[in-house]
């Protein structure tokens, strides 16, 4: 009983202690909160940065599969391109896809405008287009019923738009493209996953002939499709367009990333630990500077404690009480804010914020072993006091 009251009685004046000199005890917490943060906020970043990557390459990896024709001469068109839409679309996990080609350069003008020279006219079926991951900034794609018209529709790449200085769809908007009038159906915002579509004017291959453009000779085919089924669509594509010679049709896909994954992941883990171990540092110092203070100015009050009876092991009790105290409130601070930083950096950037479960906890028990580890040496310091020396100090 004696010995479970001398030890309530420390916990007391150590919580008091801490207490009686309150903006000294807060600095040296925003010290180790400081530090908790950084550390806090630093696997939190890493977790949601590996999350995004990933996410990133699982899509590169799922969606995305191109077609190309491997012949050496091309005697006659890769595929059908009346029919290769429609193709494309009948195979399971199939999103969209279609044919895009460069079919060469043209003078082009806005109207009645100075014409541009050396615009490239890209020919993109209506698939192909919706592929390629382009958003619009106004105006729509053109479709399948576009290719029986009469009068040819194109929609421009954002950097055409500009040079020739279109930034609206008016009615009847409509460019010169070498001297015949072809309709203006949309603007790209964004040329999704084939950056050739910025600088480009885009039809419908069926359409070239309207504008004395001839068919592309060389041909690729983008297909989109879902998230898993690359694999099996790549296999089936070549058959599928080309069922009497499918050795024609090349295929590929991104593979699986895991170089540049685990290149990323090492990078990530790199900086965690880096940011772990300047939390430390930056706290315990905080803490050890903070006690030796203390223990300087309170050299008559441990000399008097002496005197009446305290051991040199409740003198050191009292001091790792105090450092444990000091690190646990800075912990708790720092992972309010470093959960903050994590927030607000996540929300600025659209990401989903992501923090392992253990983090919780690890800060708490971290400023605790911190607190003691930085309390040891002026506790140990402070215990070597004699009673005598102390009291005259």
């Amino acid at each position: 009983m004696k010995i479970a009251a001398m030890h309530r009685q420390i916990w007391t004046q150590a919580g008091l202690a801490t207490l009686r000199r309150p903006m000294r005890s807060l600095l040296t917490a925003l010290g180790v909160a400081l530090g908790v943060a950084v550390f806090v906020a630093t696997i939190g970043m890493a977790a949601t940065l590996n999350s995004v990557v990933n996410a990133t390459f699982d899509q590169l990896q799922a969606t995305r599969v191109t077609v190309s024709d491997t012949r050496t001469i091309y005697d006659e068109p890769l595929t059908d391109v009346d029919a290769i839409d429609a193709q494309l679309d009948a195979l399971g996990g199939v999103e969209s896809g279609g044919l895009l080609g460069e079919a060469g350069a043209v003078q082009a003008a806005a109207n009645d405008a100075e014409a541009s020279r050396g615009t490239i006219v890209m020919a993109v079926t209506p698939g192909g287009l919706q592929a390629s991951g382009s958003r619009f900034a106004f105006g729509r794609p053109y479709d399948e019923a576009t290719a029986v018209t009469t009068e040819p529709v194109a929609v421009l790449g954002a950097r055409v738009a500009a040079t020739l200085n279109i930034t609206q769809l008016a009615p009847g908007q409509a460019v010169i493209v070498n001297g015949v009038r072809v309709s203006v159906a949309g603007v790209l915002a964004d040329h999704g996953s084939e950056p050739q579509l910025n600088n480009a004017i885009i039809m419908d291959p069926r359409q070239l002939d309207l504008i004395a453009v001839p068919q592309p000779l060389e041909q690729k085919i983008l297909v989109r499709v879902e998230l898993g089924a690359a694999a099996s669509v790549a296999q089936a594509v070549p058959y599928a367009i080309r069922a009497h010679d499918p050795t024609a049709v090349g295929v590929s896909f991104p593979p699986e990333p895991g170089g540049i994954r685990e290149g990323v992941q090492e990078s990530l883990n790199t900086m965690t630990y880096g940011g772990a171990g300047v939390a430390i540092v930056i706290g315990g110092v905080g803490i050890m500077n903070a006690m030796i203070t203390s223990v300087n100015e309170r050299t008559s009050e441990i000399g008097l404690r002496r005197a009446l009876g305290a051991r040199r092991g409740h003198i050191v009790e009292h001091i790792l009480i105090e450092g444990c105290l000091i690190g646990l409130l800075g912990a708790l601070l720092g992972l309010l804010l470093g959960v903050g930083t994590l927030i607000g950096v996540s929300w600025f950037n659209n990401w989903t914020p992501v923090l392992p479960s253990w983090v919780w906890a690890a800060p708490s028990l971290g400023g605790l072993a911190i607190g003691a580890l930085a309390g040891l040496y002026p506790a140990l310091r402070s215990a070597r006091l004699s009673p005598a020396a102390a009291l005259r100090a």
